[in-house]
């Protein structure tokens, strides 16, 4: 076995697999492992260990919104059709889990607006 061309690639692995049922299992390898069920009915399972955090958020359509803290952020949203889409960014920190927007370009206008 020869050296795997991923090298330049972080550690972090992740693995999702999704059931016709509509159970999605996703595994995150490295520095903790991570666990997420999710049933037709709308019940989120979730695990994980390391010095991570990990926040899921489940919505009635089937939407499901993960965020991994902890070299990188990491982003699962799933639609009720089945598509998965995971966008890692290591060096992302100003990309914050709780706003999508960063909150000091939205109060920078709002701030001169007052001060004037």
């Amino acid at each position: 076995m020869s050296k795997p061309p991923f090298r330049n690639h972080k550690p972090e692995f992740l693995s999702i697999g999704i059931a016709p049922l509509g159970i999605i299992s996703i595994g995150v390898v490295p520095m903790g492992i991570v666990s997420i069920g999710v049933v037709p009915m709308g019940v989120l399972s979730l695990g994980s260990v390391a010095m991570g955090i990990i926040s899921a958020g489940l919505v009635s359509m089937g939407t499901i919104a993960v965020g991994f803290q902890t070299m990188g952020l990491v982003s699962i949203g799933s639609m009720g059709m089945g598509n998965i889409r995971i966008p890692i960014g290591a060096e992302d920190s100003q990309f914050q889990p709780k706003n999508h927007s960063l909150p000091m370009q939205d109060m920078n206008p709002s701030d001169s607006h007052q001060h004037h």
